[in-house]
Protein backbone atom coordinates (compact mmCIF):
# COMPACT_ATOMS: atom_id res chain seq x y z
CA UNK A 1 0.00 0.00 0.00
CA UNK A 2 1.54 3.64 -1.09
CA UNK A 3 1.27 6.23 1.83
CA UNK A 4 -0.89 8.46 -1.29
CA UNK A 5 -3.81 5.89 -1.11
CA UNK A 6 -3.34 4.82 2.69
CA UNK A 7 -7.05 3.48 4.31
CA UNK A 8 -8.23 1.55 7.18
CA UNK A 9 -11.26 -0.59 7.09
CA UNK A 10 -14.51 0.39 8.08
CA UNK A 11 -15.64 -2.99 8.40
CA UNK A 12 -12.98 -3.71 10.91
CA UNK A 13 -13.97 -0.74 12.51
CA UNK A 14 -17.38 -1.65 12.82
CA UNK A 15 -16.54 -5.23 14.65
CA UNK A 16 -14.33 -3.42 17.06
CA UNK A 17 -16.47 -1.29 18.25
CA UNK A 18 -19.84 -3.50 18.13
CA UNK A 19 -17.49 -6.19 20.06
CA UNK A 20 -16.03 -3.85 22.67
CA UNK A 21 -19.97 -2.09 23.26
CA UNK A 22 -20.69 -5.58 24.97
CA UNK A 23 -17.96 -5.46 27.56
CA UNK A 24 -20.21 -3.39 30.69
CA UNK A 25 -23.14 -2.98 28.30
CA UNK A 26 -26.06 -1.68 30.35
CA UNK A 27 -29.21 -3.20 27.21
CA UNK A 28 -29.80 0.75 27.22
CA UNK A 29 -27.23 2.49 24.98
CA UNK A 30 -25.35 3.06 27.48
CA UNK A 31 -22.05 1.91 28.66
CA UNK A 32 -21.05 1.37 32.86
CA UNK A 33 -17.40 0.07 32.66
CA UNK A 34 -15.75 1.37 35.82
CA UNK A 35 -11.73 1.26 35.86
CA UNK A 36 -10.17 -2.59 36.95
CA UNK A 37 -13.88 -3.79 37.71
CA UNK A 38 -14.48 -7.39 35.81
CA UNK A 39 -16.41 -5.37 32.76
CA UNK A 40 -13.26 -3.54 32.33
CA UNK A 41 -11.00 -6.61 32.69
CA UNK A 42 -13.33 -8.08 30.26
CA UNK A 43 -12.23 -5.56 27.78
CA UNK A 44 -8.70 -5.83 28.18
CA UNK A 45 -8.55 -9.18 27.55
CA UNK A 46 -9.92 -8.97 24.43
CA UNK A 47 -7.23 -6.21 23.49
CA UNK A 48 -4.42 -8.31 24.70
CA UNK A 49 -5.91 -11.12 22.48
CA UNK A 50 -6.08 -9.02 19.25
CA UNK A 51 -2.63 -7.26 19.82
CA UNK A 52 -1.04 -10.53 19.75
CA UNK A 53 -3.02 -12.08 16.50
CA UNK A 54 -1.21 -9.38 15.47
CA UNK A 55 2.05 -10.04 16.66
CA UNK A 56 2.24 -7.43 19.11
CA UNK A 57 3.98 -7.42 21.81
CA UNK A 58 2.57 -6.60 25.39
CA UNK A 59 3.98 -4.87 28.79
CA UNK A 60 2.24 -3.25 31.67
CA UNK A 61 3.52 -0.76 33.85
CA UNK A 62 3.12 -0.29 37.58
CA UNK A 63 -0.37 1.51 37.32
CA UNK A 64 -1.50 -1.35 35.10
CA UNK A 65 -1.11 0.76 32.05
CA UNK A 66 -1.14 -1.37 29.02
CA UNK A 67 1.66 -1.10 26.30
CA UNK A 68 1.22 -3.12 22.88
CA UNK A 69 3.71 -3.04 20.49
CA UNK A 70 4.51 -3.53 16.75
CA UNK A 71 8.31 -3.62 16.16
CA UNK A 72 9.91 -1.31 13.29
CA UNK A 73 12.84 -1.67 11.07
CA UNK A 74 15.17 -0.11 13.87
CA UNK A 75 15.39 -0.21 17.37
CA UNK A 76 14.50 3.11 18.18
CA UNK A 77 11.95 4.51 20.65
CA UNK A 78 8.36 4.12 19.70
CA UNK A 79 5.82 6.51 18.55
CA UNK A 80 2.11 6.08 20.51
CA UNK A 81 -1.21 6.60 20.52
CA UNK A 82 -3.95 5.37 22.88
CA UNK A 83 -6.46 6.41 25.44
CA UNK A 84 -8.28 4.76 27.92
CA UNK A 85 -11.32 2.18 28.06
CA UNK A 86 -13.22 2.67 31.64
CA UNK A 87 -16.23 4.64 31.47
CA UNK A 88 -18.72 6.57 33.65
CA UNK A 89 -21.90 5.53 35.33
CA UNK A 90 -24.04 4.51 32.10
CA UNK A 91 -21.67 6.89 29.74
CA UNK A 92 -20.87 6.50 26.27
CA UNK A 93 -19.25 3.81 24.23
CA UNK A 94 -17.54 6.65 21.85
CA UNK A 95 -15.37 8.22 24.70
CA UNK A 96 -11.58 6.92 25.13
CA UNK A 97 -12.70 3.81 23.60
CA UNK A 98 -12.73 5.04 20.10
CA UNK A 99 -9.18 6.35 20.47
CA UNK A 100 -7.80 2.93 21.43
CA UNK A 101 -9.49 0.96 18.91
CA UNK A 102 -8.39 3.76 16.63
CA UNK A 103 -5.58 3.01 17.21
CA UNK A 104 -5.90 -0.54 17.23
CA UNK A 105 -7.23 -0.63 13.48
CA UNK A 106 -4.54 1.82 12.38
CA UNK A 107 -1.83 -0.95 13.13
CA UNK A 108 -4.15 -4.01 12.21
CA UNK A 109 -3.94 -1.66 8.58
CA UNK A 110 -0.29 -1.50 9.23
CA UNK A 111 0.48 -4.74 9.94
CA UNK A 112 -2.24 -6.69 6.94
CA UNK A 113 -1.14 -4.18 4.04
CA UNK A 114 2.56 -4.63 5.28
CA UNK A 115 3.13 -0.83 5.41
CA UNK A 116 7.41 0.18 6.24
CA UNK A 117 7.66 2.38 9.14
CA UNK A 118 11.31 2.46 11.19
CA UNK A 119 10.17 3.53 14.94
CA UNK A 120 8.36 0.69 16.74
CA UNK A 121 4.10 2.14 17.15
CA UNK A 122 2.74 1.40 20.43
CA UNK A 123 -1.19 1.50 21.56
CA UNK A 124 -1.63 2.32 25.01
CA UNK A 125 -4.60 1.96 27.32
CA UNK A 126 -4.19 4.21 30.45
CA UNK A 127 -6.04 3.08 33.39
CA UNK A 128 -8.52 5.42 35.47
CA UNK A 129 -8.79 8.47 32.90
CA UNK A 130 -12.88 9.08 34.31
CA UNK A 131 -12.20 8.75 37.89
CA UNK A 132 -15.24 7.25 38.24
CA UNK A 133 -14.17 4.20 40.68
CA UNK A 134 -11.49 5.99 42.17
CA UNK A 135 -10.27 9.38 42.31
CA UNK A 136 -9.20 11.39 40.50
CA UNK A 137 -9.21 11.20 36.79
CA UNK A 138 -6.30 10.84 34.57
CA UNK A 139 -4.45 8.91 37.45
CA UNK A 140 -1.91 7.08 35.91
CA UNK A 141 -0.96 9.53 33.32
CA UNK A 142 -1.34 12.15 36.04
CA UNK A 143 1.66 9.92 37.96
CA UNK A 144 3.41 9.18 34.99
CA UNK A 145 4.08 13.09 34.68
CA UNK A 146 4.68 13.31 38.30
CA UNK A 147 1.79 15.93 38.81
CA UNK A 148 -0.05 12.96 41.48
CA UNK A 149 1.70 10.82 43.68
CA UNK A 150 1.66 7.10 43.45
CA UNK A 151 1.46 6.43 46.79
CA UNK A 152 -1.32 9.14 47.83
CA UNK A 153 -3.77 7.36 45.08
CA UNK A 154 -3.54 3.86 46.28
CA UNK A 155 -5.37 4.25 49.08
CA UNK A 156 -7.93 5.74 46.70
CA UNK A 157 -11.72 3.72 47.84
CA UNK A 158 -14.22 2.85 45.72
CA UNK A 159 -17.59 2.81 46.71
CA UNK A 160 -17.39 -0.80 48.17
CA UNK A 161 -14.29 0.06 50.15
CA UNK A 162 -11.74 -1.31 47.81
CA UNK A 163 -8.52 0.13 47.89
CA UNK A 164 -6.88 0.86 44.63
CA UNK A 165 -3.61 -0.67 45.53
CA UNK A 166 -6.11 -3.68 46.16
CA UNK A 167 -8.08 -3.47 42.35
CA UNK A 168 -4.45 -2.97 40.91
CA UNK A 169 -3.09 -6.21 42.54
CA UNK A 170 -6.32 -8.17 41.37
CA UNK A 171 -6.28 -6.86 38.05
CA UNK A 172 -3.79 -9.22 37.02
CA UNK A 173 -2.40 -6.11 34.79
CA UNK A 174 0.03 -4.31 37.45
CA UNK A 175 3.53 -4.69 35.74
CA UNK A 176 6.99 -2.89 36.33
CA UNK A 177 7.58 0.83 36.77
CA UNK A 178 10.19 1.12 34.21
CA UNK A 179 8.08 0.13 31.62
CA UNK A 180 6.10 3.40 31.84
CA UNK A 181 6.06 5.77 29.09
CA UNK A 182 9.18 8.13 29.62
CA UNK A 183 11.17 10.25 27.25
CA UNK A 184 13.61 7.80 26.36
CA UNK A 185 11.27 5.10 24.44
CA UNK A 186 8.49 7.19 23.15
CA UNK A 187 9.30 10.18 20.84
CA UNK A 188 5.81 11.28 20.56
CA UNK A 189 2.09 10.32 21.21
CA UNK A 190 -1.35 10.90 19.60
CA UNK A 191 -5.06 10.79 21.32
CA UNK A 192 -8.30 10.64 19.69
CA UNK A 193 -11.25 11.58 21.53
CA UNK A 194 -14.54 12.54 20.10
CA UNK A 195 -15.50 16.14 20.46
CA UNK A 196 -17.24 16.70 23.66
CA UNK A 197 -17.73 20.70 22.57
CA UNK A 198 -19.99 19.61 19.52
CA UNK A 199 -18.00 22.27 17.60
CA UNK A 200 -16.95 20.04 14.56
CA UNK A 201 -20.78 18.54 14.24
CA UNK A 202 -22.23 22.25 14.56
CA UNK A 203 -19.71 23.83 12.10
CA UNK A 204 -19.94 20.51 9.80
CA UNK A 205 -16.71 19.66 10.24
CA UNK A 206 -14.45 16.47 9.94
CA UNK A 207 -11.63 16.80 12.04
CA UNK A 208 -10.44 19.13 15.21
CA UNK A 209 -7.05 19.15 16.25
CA UNK A 210 -6.28 20.53 19.65
CA UNK A 211 -4.02 22.91 19.94
CA UNK A 212 -3.72 23.11 23.91
CA UNK A 213 -5.90 24.45 26.87
CA UNK A 214 -6.14 28.37 27.43
CA UNK A 215 -3.12 29.41 29.98
CA UNK A 216 -2.23 25.82 30.52
CA UNK A 217 -0.22 24.00 28.15
CA UNK A 218 0.12 23.46 24.35
CA UNK A 219 0.13 20.66 21.90
CA UNK A 220 2.78 20.29 19.35
CA UNK A 221 2.57 22.55 16.57
CA UNK A 222 4.80 20.51 14.46
CA UNK A 223 2.30 17.68 14.60
CA UNK A 224 -0.69 19.83 14.69
CA UNK A 225 0.57 21.07 11.12
CA UNK A 226 1.24 17.35 9.81
CA UNK A 227 -2.69 16.19 10.58
CA UNK A 228 -3.59 19.50 9.09
CA UNK A 229 -1.84 18.59 6.15
CA UNK A 230 -3.14 14.92 6.05
CA UNK A 231 -6.60 16.33 6.13
CA UNK A 232 -5.84 18.19 3.05
CA UNK A 233 -4.59 15.42 1.38
CA UNK A 234 -7.44 13.38 1.98
CA UNK A 235 -10.17 15.56 1.50
CA UNK A 236 -10.98 16.66 5.13
CA UNK A 237 -11.99 19.72 6.63
CA UNK A 238 -9.34 20.35 9.61
CA UNK A 239 -10.60 22.58 12.55
CA UNK A 240 -8.05 23.85 15.42
CA UNK A 241 -9.17 24.01 18.92
CA UNK A 242 -8.67 24.44 22.64
CA UNK A 243 -10.26 21.84 24.63
CA UNK A 244 -12.14 22.77 27.64
CA UNK A 245 -11.92 18.60 29.48
CA UNK A 246 -9.23 16.96 30.79
CA UNK A 247 -7.37 14.30 28.35
CA UNK A 248 -4.06 11.74 29.25
CA UNK A 249 -2.77 14.09 26.61
CA UNK A 250 -2.35 16.63 28.52
CA UNK A 251 -0.28 15.17 31.36
CA UNK A 252 1.71 13.15 28.40
CA UNK A 253 1.89 16.55 26.41
CA UNK A 254 4.61 17.37 29.28
CA UNK A 255 6.54 14.24 28.87
CA UNK A 256 6.96 13.73 25.05
CA UNK A 257 5.37 16.05 21.99
CA UNK A 258 1.69 15.21 21.84
CA UNK A 259 -0.91 15.64 19.34
CA UNK A 260 -5.04 15.52 20.16
CA UNK A 261 -7.12 14.81 17.58
CA UNK A 262 -11.30 15.26 17.70
CA UNK A 263 -13.72 13.23 16.08
CA UNK A 264 -17.34 15.11 15.15
CA UNK A 265 -19.57 13.95 18.06
CA UNK A 266 -24.17 14.95 17.92
CA UNK A 267 -24.66 17.11 21.03
CA UNK A 268 -28.28 15.47 20.62
CA UNK A 269 -26.76 12.15 21.56
CA UNK A 270 -24.60 13.99 24.54
CA UNK A 271 -23.06 10.90 27.02
CA UNK A 272 -25.52 8.97 26.71
CA UNK A 273 -26.45 7.41 23.19
CA UNK A 274 -24.57 4.73 21.78
CA UNK A 275 -24.11 5.88 18.09
CA UNK A 276 -22.75 9.58 18.98
CA UNK A 277 -20.00 9.34 16.76
CA UNK A 278 -20.86 8.42 12.90
CA UNK A 279 -18.73 4.89 11.52
CA UNK A 280 -18.25 7.43 8.74
CA UNK A 281 -17.15 10.23 10.34
CA UNK A 282 -14.62 7.63 12.54
CA UNK A 283 -13.14 5.93 9.22
CA UNK A 284 -12.47 9.88 7.94
CA UNK A 285 -10.41 10.63 11.08
CA UNK A 286 -8.65 7.29 11.42
CA UNK A 287 -7.37 7.54 7.63
CA UNK A 288 -6.02 10.67 8.51
CA UNK A 289 -4.09 9.55 11.52
CA UNK A 290 -2.58 6.53 10.12
CA UNK A 291 -1.00 8.67 7.47
CA UNK A 292 0.11 11.17 10.43
CA UNK A 293 1.26 8.51 12.29
CA UNK A 294 3.66 7.32 9.20
CA UNK A 295 4.43 10.70 8.48
CA UNK A 296 6.07 11.16 12.11
CA UNK A 297 8.07 8.13 11.54
CA UNK A 298 9.34 9.53 8.42
CA UNK A 299 9.92 13.10 10.10
CA UNK A 300 11.89 11.93 13.23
Amino acid sequence: MTTAIMTCSKERLYDKIRTFSKFGDSGKGTITRLSLSSEEIEAREEFCKRCRNLGMEIKTDDMANIYATIKGNKDLPSIMIGSHIDSIENGCNNDGLLGVLTALEIVETIVTEKIEHEHPITVVIWTNKEGARFEPAMMSSGVISGKIQRDVILSAVDSDGITFKEALEASGYMGEEENRLNSKNCVAFIEVYRDKQYILYNDKVDIGVAEGKHGVFNYSSEYIKIIEKNAREYGRSCKKMYNSYGYDAQFISEIVPTALIFIPCKKEASLFKENCVQLDDWVKCTNVILKTIIDIDKKL
